[in-house]
């Protein structure tokens, strides 16, 4: 209860101002705490000290929730950078690769120019010479009649050698130049772009199969070139191989595992791990061994398939170096004589090893060049029954072919041929499969 004087004082306080300086003058009147006072704290004081304490409980969950936020979201940036650092490296390699078909295409121009100034002189000669009857013009009459003669003549033995294969063990693409049988294209109604095909196989039924890089997916194409089926991939798809009785592998970008997809109607019947993680793993399949390359280590795996269709590692070696060193392997391909050959496009050049990475030889000269011993962009290789090797030249618009040992022998098909940016070939019962772009061409 106020006091008779604090009464007094508060009715004559005009403003909170008097109120204070009171408080502070009357301060005094208070009364002190004693020691027992401090020893015994009251009920509320008890009841504040447990509030405070767990409120400083709640504060320290909190704090360690949010510290398991943060660590979450450096785990998820430091995923986030290392894809980021992938996808550099992939736009980088797709940018020089956008230059150089770029720079081809002015080529192609420049040569195309060049082709119809060529045919016009061509068609006004002809003019020239229609206009003026000579003599051989008659002669040129008598040979037709005599080709229609010969027409109408019995052929029966033309016919019957005309009605066996052409194709025997050993036939080989040195003797004469292969001739195209068909041509047709690999786009299909639900694809978003233009097709890139970046590998090629084919079964012994003549089933085509084909990856595309730009729409993510493997394509099967029969032996007449009719759109079979078609499987998406979650990520860039590398290489395709013949794998077991029925089925093929496929390698994909960044990924440690092989697509086995039926080669009927490609329903993905297994994923088999392999381990390796590169932007282009390169695969190659023999019988029962698979060859994957690193691109980024350069290393080589072999493996053996297991009866339960398993890798089993036998080795992993690292090609001895050959001049100049492996940069950037893109294709990889066994010979039936266990050598491993690998193309290397920013050296323009094929090399050769052994099963245990012993270096035998190297075709380029580590330059770009469209010389006879010279590369420009090597994509895929493979080798016909004798042993002679064929490589896609990409930006020279040919087909080069060595023989066994690695010596240049000639230019097998240009783009005189309709070659425009060859990728990916493969041989079959003697007929030359060849990917370019777009489209697929079969040579016999």
């Amino acid at each position: 209860m106020p006091t008779a004087t604090t009464s007094a004082v508060l009715k004559k306080s005009k403003s909170v101002g008097d109120i204070t300086e009171f408080l502070q003058v009357d301060e005094d009147l208070l009364p002190q705490q004693t020691p027992a006072m401090c020893d015994k704290p009251m009920g509320h004081e008890n009841e504040h000290l447990a509030i405070c304490s767990g409120i400083s409980k709640d504060k320290d969950r909190q704090i360690e929730l949010l510290q398991s936020e943060v660590n979450a979201k450096e785990r998820e940036l430091n995923k986030y950078a290392s894809q980021h650092a992938d996808l550099r490296v992939r736009h980088t390699d797709q940018t020089k690769e956008v230059t150089q078909l770029s720079e081809h295409n002015k080529t192609l121009s420049d040569q195309l120019s060049s082709r119809d100034n060529s045919v016009m002189e061509l068609k006004d000669r002809i003019k020239e010479l229609e206009s003026k009857p000579s003599k051989d013009v008659e002669e040129m009459k008598e040979l037709k009649n005599e080709i229609e003669q010969l027409k109408c003549k019995p052929t029966e033995d033309v016919h019957e050698e005309s009605s066996k294969s052409t194709y025997t063990p050993g036939t080989t693409f040195i003797a004469k130049k292969p001739k195209e049988v068909k041509t047709y294209y690999t786009k299909v109604s639900i694809d978003k772009k233009e097709p890139w095909i970046r590998d090629i196989a084919v079964d012994e039924a003549g089933n085509v199969f084909v990856v595309d890089s730009n729409n993510n997916c493997v394509k099967c194409f029969d032996q007449l070139g009719q759109f079979k089926w078609i499987r998406k991939l979650e990520n860039l798809p590398c290489n395709v191989s013949l794998f077991s009785q029925g089925h093929i592998a496929v390698t994909e970008e960044m990924s440690t595992s092989l697509d086995i997809l039926r080669t009927d109607d490609g329903f993905k019947v297994n994923e088999i791990e392999h381990g390796v993680s590169c932007l282009w793993p390169c695969l190659a399949v023999s019988g029962d061994t698979v060859v994957l390359c690193d691109s980024d280590t350069k290393n080589v795996h072999i493996y053996k398939i297991s009866s339960d269709y398993k890798l089993v590692m036998m080795r992993t070696i690292l090609p001895q170096q050959g001049e100049p060193p492996l940069q950037q392997p893109r294709y990889v391909h066994v010979t039936s004589d266990q050598q491993v050959l690998m193309s290397d496009w920013n050296t323009n050049t094929v090399q050769a090893f052994t099963f245990h990475g012993d270096h035998i030889f190297t075709f380029g000269t580590g330059t770009a060049g469209s010389g006879p011993g010279e590369l420009q962009y090597p994509k895929s290789m493979c080798t016909d029954s004798a042993g002679n090797i064929l490589i896609a030249d990409c930006n020279n618009q040919r087909i080069v072919l060595l023989s066994p040992d690695g010596q240049f022998v000639k230019c097998l098909l240009t783009m005189e041929d309709g070659l425009t940016l060859p990728q990916a070939l493969t041989v079959v019962e003697g007929q030359l499969y060849i990917a370019d772009i777009f489209r697929v061409f079969v040579f016999h």
